[in-house]
C-alpha cells in the first residue's frame, strides 16, 4: 500500500510532463516534479531530460546521495506512482553533447549525476544571484598534490576549488591526458583556456569536494599545469647543452686563430 497522504498518479500521467516547461520523474516509486531544478542540475538538464516522466530509480541510484542532498530532493516530492505500470517506451536519444556524458554508455553505467551529487552540496553551501559559495572541505595544496593518478585519486584545482575526477578521467571528451596531466595541480589557466559550456560547467561542479584552504596559498614549488612545467623543463635542457656549446665554439675559434696565426 501507498502512502495514503500524498497525491496519487498513474504512469500515463508521469509520462505526460516530459518537457522543460513540466518535467517529472520516478525514483523509487515517489513521483517529483523537478521542473524548477533544470537550472540548477550540476550533470545539465540534458540528463534530466532523458528521463522525464519516466523511472529514473536506477539512474538516481547509481550516484551517492549525502542526506543533505536527499532533505533537498523532497521539497519536489509531489506524489506516488500507482497502479500497473506498462512498458516504457524506448528512450529517446540523448542529447548529452558537451554534457561530458557519453550517449553510447548504459544508463547505469554513467557517471553524471542525475539529480544532486553529495560532493556538490558538500562543496557549496549555497547558491545565490548565480554565485556558488564556497564551503565544506579545505585541502592543502600538498594534500592535493598527492592525487596525481588514478591509483591515488585524480584531483585537480580550479579557482581555489578542489574537483575530484577519477570517476570522470574515462568520461572526459578531451581524452583522460588531460586530467591526468593536470592530476594534482591547479588546472585554472588550461580550464579556462578551453572553454566550457554552462553544461559542462554544472557537470564538474558536481565533482566539487571542497576548496583549497585559504591559509595555504601556493609556492613557489606548487605543480602548476604539465605544459607550463614541460615548457620549463624544456628551456632548462636547452640551456644545459647552450652553454657548454657555446664555450666549445669558443675554444675551437680560439685554437684556429692561434693556428692560423703562428702558421703565418
Amino acid at each position: 500500500m501507498g502512502d495514503q497522504s500524498l497525491k496519487q498518479y498513474t504512469w500515463e500521467e508521469v509520462k505526460k510532463h516530459r518537457s522543460s516547461e513540466s518535467l517529472w520523474i520516478v525514483v523509487d516509486g515517489k513521483v517529483y516534479d523537478v521542473t524548477d531544478f533544470l537550472d540548477e542540475h550540476p550533470g545539465g538538464e540534458e540528463v534530466m531530460m532523458e528521463h522525464s516522466g519516466r523511472d529514473a530509480t536506477e539512474a538516481f541510484d547509481d550516484v551517492g546521495h549525502s542526506p543533505d542532498a536527499k532533505e533537498i530532493q523532497k521539497k519536489y516530492l509531489i506524489g506516488e506512482v500507482v497502479g500497473s505500470r506498462r512498458e516504457q517506451e524506448p528512450r529517446p536519444p540523448a542529447q548529452l553533447a558537451r554534457t561530458g556524458v557519453r550517449k553510447n554508455r548504459p544508463a547505469g553505467q554513467r557517471k553524471g549525476a542525475l539529480l544532486l551529487r553529495s560532493s556538490y552540496y558538500d562543496c557549496f553551501s549555497s547558491r545565490g544571484s548565480g554565485m556558488a559559495t564556497p564551503a565544506g572541505k579545505t585541502f592543502t595544496w600538498d594534500e592535493v598534490a598527492q592525487h596525481n593518478s588514478v591509483s591515488a585519486g585524480v584531483w585537480v584545482v580550479i579557482d581555489g576549488l578542489v574537483y575530484d575526477v577519477t570517476q570522470f578521467v574515462d568520461e572526459h571528451p578531451g581524452g583522460d591526458e588531460v586530467l591526468l596531466d593536470n592530476a594534482g595541480k591547479d588546472a585554472t589557466s588550461p580550464f579556462r583556456d578551453v572553454g566550457h559550456s554552462d553544461d559542462a560547467i554544472r557537470l564538474r561542479d558536481g565533482f566539487c569536494i571542497g576548496r583549497i584552504a585559504s591559509d595555504d596559498p601556493p609556492s613557489e614549488e606548487t605543480p602548476r599545469s604539465s605544459t607550463s612545467s614541460q615548457l620549463k623543463a624544456a628551456v632548462g635542457v636547452a640551456a644545459g647543452f647552450a652553454v657548454p656549446a657555446l664555450v666549445l665554439v669558443a675554444a675551437v675559434a680560439a685554437g684556429y686563430f692561434i693556428y692560423r696565426r703562428f702558421k703565418h
